[in-house]
């Protein structure tokens, strides 16, 4: 059964300096059940639990800033560290379960629909927005945190390991100034499958969301997809994509264009961080409108079994400005050193300022 225990962090009241706000910051906690590691468990197949919480449970329905979260591999006592190359992931999503409230309060929620907040990923096990931007969120929403284990080598005996998460908040009325809004924007690396044409031209006519690659290995195999378990979509372009794939021993790089990133009109990205599996090199942002790059995010692997040590993240009050009618690219790089094929992803997660909040 799933614990969740919060707990106010409103204890140090000590101004930092005359003119500064006390500590406001709350937390709230939850432990994922002890799970057994006793066989091997492919990454997006590992044993998985979902726990529903609040974050704060007030008589009327007040607005709470999500400004960090955080999620640690433990031990079968729950506390103990334990190798993060047992982390899968973990996703933290509003359910929306209050459309009446949501619709006076935070006007521009849609009711009723699941939004994901964070997917927190080997390598990035804590995301802290710069100080004075958050996600707004209503203090009686329902949301679920669900994490997934896994176990990519044989072991000689079995291992006991669960996953305890920390989300920080705060509420808008302790605050003495006015936070700004972030909104999550992902964008996904495709690869097309096996046996589909890439037509070339629609990138030269601002055509659909198109995945190239510099190599023979562009696509995925039909077969190897069905093993990931992960959907295969249907671009306008009329071409099959898969944004779960294998790949072959060797250096790779793979390129998925975005004409448009579906934006209402410009803004800034004040947080960026990728999700990649091991042996991913990097993913970056490139404007193709002005050939510069946006934010490039280096991941590091660990030297002494399989599992991504660390991936660079961009976190800024001063922002990367994103045009609406600019077109995009993604670019991943793996670099699989084994003599067999590597399970990937690609996935450029973006906190952008989001104008349409009314709060």
């Amino acid at each position: 059964m799933n614990k969740t225990l919060v707990f106010g962090v409103i204890a140090s009241l000590l101004m930092v300096a005359a003119d500064s706000e006390p500590d406001v910051n709350q937390t709230t906690r939850t432990e994922s059940e002890i799970f057994v590691m006793d066989q091997v468990y492919k990454s997006m197949f590992g044993p998985n639990d979902t726990d529903q919480l609040t974050l704060l449970s007030t008589p009327v329905p007040e607005v709470l800033w999500v400004t960090a979260i955080r999620a640690n591999i433990v031990g079968a006592d729950g506390a103990t560290p334990e190798s993060p190359e047992f982390f899968c992931h973990s996703v933290f999503a509003n359910l929306n379960s209050q459309p009446t409230h949501q619709r006076k309060v935070l006007k521009r929620r849609k009711p009723g629909r699941v939004s994901k907040m964070f997917t927190l990923v080997q390598g990035v096990t804590e995301i802290r927005f710069p100080d004075g931007y958050g996600m707004p969120v209503l203090s009686n929403d329902q949301f679920a945190s669900h994490v997934m284990v896994m176990n990519p080598t044989e072991r000689d005996h079995p291992v006991e390991v669960g996953v305890d998460s920390e989300i920080e908040f705060v509420r808008n009325s302790d605050l003495d100034r006015k936070m700004k809004p972030l909104v999550l924007l992902p964008l996904v690396t495709k690869v097309p499958v096996e046996g589909e044409q890439v037509d070339h031209s629609a990138h030269q006519h601002g055509g659909d969301q198109t995945c190239l690659a510099t190599d023979d290995h562009a696509a995925a195999s039909v077969d190897r997809v069905e093993e990931t378990g992960s959907p295969v979509t249907l671009s306008k372009a009329g071409i099959q994509e898969t944004g779960h794939w294998y790949v072959p021993p060797g250096r790779h790089v793979y390129r998925h264009r975005l004409p448009r990133l579906g934006l209402g009109s410009d803004t800034t990205a004040h947080h960026i961080y990728a999700h990649l599996h091991p042996f991913g090199e990097s993913l970056e942002l490139i404007d193709l409108t002005t050939g510069e790059t946006v934010f490039k995010a280096e991941a590091k692997n660990y030297s002494d079994h399989v599992a991504v040590e660390r991936i660079s993240q961009y976190s800024s009050q001063d922002g990367l400005l994103i045009h609406r009618d600019h077109e995009y690219e993604i670019v991943a790089v793996y670099n699989n050193t084994t003599s067999h094929e590597v399970d990937s992803m690609a996935v450029m997660y973006l906190y952008v300022l989001d104008p349409r909040f009314s709060g």
